[in-house]
């Protein structure tokens, strides 16, 4: 998700323990993770507005095709996949 690329472009993120079902209530259907966020000294190189404008567009709206949703940037959503 859009969350997940944030944390990315700014921390390394390193799982460190799984965590059982049964930890929580109601139990969920799946195994949790606890994660590390190491900040980054300096963000991977891109711009921060680039950034904002991609990943609120291809994390919009549930449920669409990224091809689609990127055309919205105004760009051919073809050429902005393949950079």
């Amino acid at each position: 998700g859009r969350l997940s690329v944030l944390v990315g472009w700014r921390c390394e993120a390193r799982i460190l323990f799984d965590i059982a079902p049964s930890a929580f209530v109601p139990p969920p259907k799946v195994t949790s993770s606890l994660v590390e966020l190491i900040p980054r000294a300096e963000p991977l190189a891109c711009s921060s507005r680039a950034l904002q404008r991609v990943t609120e567009a291809a994390f919009g709206q549930r449920r669409k095709m990224l091809r689609q949703s990127l055309k919205s940037l105004g760009n051919d959503p073809q050429a902005l996949l393949a950079a």
